[in-house]
């Protein structure tokens, strides 16, 4: 999916890692102040709510007020608020 996520301006994909990372240009977003860890997410060290890693991938920066700026907005926000309590 990065290929093809990379090929449109401001998208914003999922993708495992074993796929993602070979590319160097992925970046992760942390879940409950976590990032990708499968060592520690299975014996239930992280907070990330979730089991399975993947990537959500963007090609370029999105457009202003666009879905997709509002949807990494919202996670980054979130991410400070629960990094600040």
């Amino acid at each position: 999916m990065p290929r093809e996520v990379a090929e449109q301006p401001g998208a914003i994909g999922c993708s495992e890692p074993a796929r993602a990372a070979p590319r160097g240009d992925v970046r992760t977003v942390p879940l409950g102040g976590d990032g990708p860890d499968a060592g520690r997410i299975a014996p239930g060290d992280s907070r990330c709510p979730f089991e399975d890693i993947e990537y959500a991938c963007t090609y370029g920066e999105p457009r202003p007020a666009s879905l997709t700026q509002r949807y990494r907005t919202r996670i980054r926000n979130r991410e400070v608020r629960m990094a600040q309590g």
